[in-house]
């Protein structure tokens, strides 16, 4: 039977598209009318011999057989799993695996490589699979780029195309060093490159196969290709190729995948799996992925320690991102101070998702984010658009926080600048003074901010512990370029008149005296001194250092 599109299998399989055709068959996609036209795969035998031949029953054998390591492996996730066997329509149904092989990967992203980090998690993945087949006494024999898919669903590489796979029972067993061999007598299974040089079908022939399939993948030259330039030693001769670094534990373990010598080989998936595990990245790694697993506990003491763990690793935690984001909108204030906490340690990767919160319903979600991107500092800068909506806020903390974000960044959120001026009227007289500080950070692009600048300086009433706003407002013009020295005070405290330089260092050296003295006291009376520091909002920091101040006034 020769099956075309439109074509209904069994009653149940209609061809959709044929997706490939080799020596031994057909490969389709179809859909299940049973299952509401859900996907799946036909795989059609062709026969390619005489039937009564020897390697006619042969072939016809090995398409018996993969459909029975499909059926053992079904419960199995990183394996398609089998639908039907179809012997009297010479047909295979199995699952489909949306998703590209990694060769399509390599292909259409111009050939952009993997690196070291990518090949060591695609092992990672790979080696439990190839574990569980051997256990099972199946060798797959035909490993390589083409026959491992990465599911576009959940990210994870499948390994497909169990066609030439061999059981135990169906192979000569001998021994060669202390790898056990499984041989067909007459028969040369594989692809040239990914095959190892012994031919066996073994685990230390599979892993060869997924070795040179990692080489493949890290250099974007084929194996094959390698060996026809470089000659059969062309492992050690190729990592000059390479356009990255490599660790010497990952070039020692790919190494020892492709060596040609099977007895100096990896003899079985669990021995690479061991390599693998004792590199230090890996084990912050796998201790990482073991700390997401904890986020989805209903048990909230293992999931704030896992929040709290997370911490340690900053940017390389930012795969608990969505989790942590879901944490911070539930109602548990401790576990969203904590994940806002991981949240910042992450950096960068964050801000877009912090971002989008500060429009969240909940205020206490919109003012720890804010509080967040705070703690960020620069790197907020993609979050803009959004602080500056956030300047509107009813909150004053919501908006306090998105004027000290803008402030931060500084001149790279210069569009923020008529929502910093508009900010100056806020009823809140912090808010004022840290949108004055923000337009000072802004410097020469903050001009147009002058006029409303000195207008409110004098509805301001300086005094002896200094206004913040007052003290703000004359730091701001300086920063932008105003001459302050043009502008006299007079000094509540002492009746001096001073020029505005001089009166904003007198203020700043009477506040750090005063709090010497604090200090001094604390001392005398044996007590403890806190320098109790309030909320950032409540103060603003000087524009300039002190000393960089007074040495500004010197010059001028």
């Amino acid at each position: 039977m020769d099956i075309k599109v439109r074509d209904i299998i069994d009653q149940r399989y209609q061809i959709v598209e044929e997706l490939e055709q080799g020596g031994f068959g057909k490969v389709f996609l179809a859909k299940d009318r049973l299952k509401f036209d859900s996907r799946c795969v036909v795989k059609q035998f062709i026969q390619p011999y005489n039937e009564e031949s020897t390697n006619g029953q042969k072939a016809r054998e090995l398409f018996k057989t993969e459909a029975k390591i499909l059926y053992e492996l079904e419960a199995y996730s990183q394996t398609p799993s089998l639908l039907a066997y179809l012997e009297s329509e010479n047909c295979i149904v199995q699952e489909f695996i949306e998703g590209k092989n990694l060769r399509q990967e390599l292909e259409q992203n111009n050939f952009k490589i993997f690196n070291e980090k990518q090949i060591l998690e695609l092992l990672l993945e790979i080696l439990p699979v190839l574990q569980e087949i051997h256990n099972r006494g199946i060798f797959h024999r035909d490993i390589k780029p083409d026959n491992i898919i990465r599911n576009s669903k959940n990210g994870k590489f499948v390994l497909i195309d169990f066609g030439i796979s061999k059981q135990v029972s169906d192979l000569d067993t001998s021994l060669q060093g202390n790898v056990t061999i499984k041989t067909l007598k007459s028969t040369n299974f594989g692809t040239s490159g990914y095959q190892s040089p012994d031919s066996f079908s073994s685990a230390a022939s599979d892993l060869y196969s997924l070795g040179a399939t990692c080489f493949h993948l890290l250099s974007g030259y084929s194996p094959l290709d390698l060996e026809c330039n470089l000659g059969d030693n062309w492992i050690k001769r190729s990592w000059n190729l390479l356009d990255m670094t490599i660790t010497e534990q990952t070039v020692s373990i790919l190494e020892r995948l492709l060596n040609t010598n099977i007895s100096s080989r990896y003899s079985n998936a669990e021995e690479v799996l061991e390599d693998i595990r004792a590199i230090d990245d890996i084990k912050r790694s796998e201790k990482i992925n073991f700390l997401l697993s904890l986020l989805s506990s209903t048990d909230e003491r293992y999931k704030s320690q896992a929040i709290d763990d997370l911490a340690e690793f900053g940017a390389e935690a930012s795969e608990a991102i969505p989790q942590l984001i879901k944490v911070f909108q539930e109602d548990n204030s401790e576990l969203r101070g904590s994940a806002s906490i991981t949240l910042a340690k992450i950096g960068k990767e964050s801000v877009p998702f912090l971002a989008e919160l500060l429009q969240h319903e909940k205020l206490e979600v919109r003012r720890r984010a804010a509080i967040t991107l705070e703690e960020i500092g620069t790197q907020a800068e993609v979050a803009i658009s959004q602080l500056i909506c956030a300047l509107e806020d009813i909150d004053p903390e919501v908006r306090g926080y998105a004027v000290i974000v803008i402030a931060n960044i500084g001149i790279p959120a210069k569009e923020a600048i008529p929502a910093l001026i508009e900010r100056l009227k806020d009823s809140n007289p912090n808010i004022r003074a840290w949108s004055l500080y923000a337009l000072g950070r802004m410097q020469e692009l903050a001009k147009e901010a002058i006029p409303i600048i000195l207008e409110i300086l004098s509805q301001e009433e300086p005094n002896a512990t200094g206004n913040k706003v007052f003290i703000a407002g004359i730091e701001a013009l300086d920063a932008i370029g105003f001459n302050i020295d043009k502008i006299n005070i007079k000094s509540i405290e002492d009746n001096v008149i001073r020029t505005a330089r001089e009166w904003v260092l007198f203020i700043r050296q009477d506040q750090k005296e005063k709090r010497e003295q604090a200090k001094q006291q604390a001392r005398a009376r044996r007590a403890i001194y806190f320098d109790f520091q309030p909320k950032l909002i409540s103060n603003t920091p000087p524009q300039k250092d002190p000393a960089q101040f007074m040495e500004t006034y010197k010059n001028e």
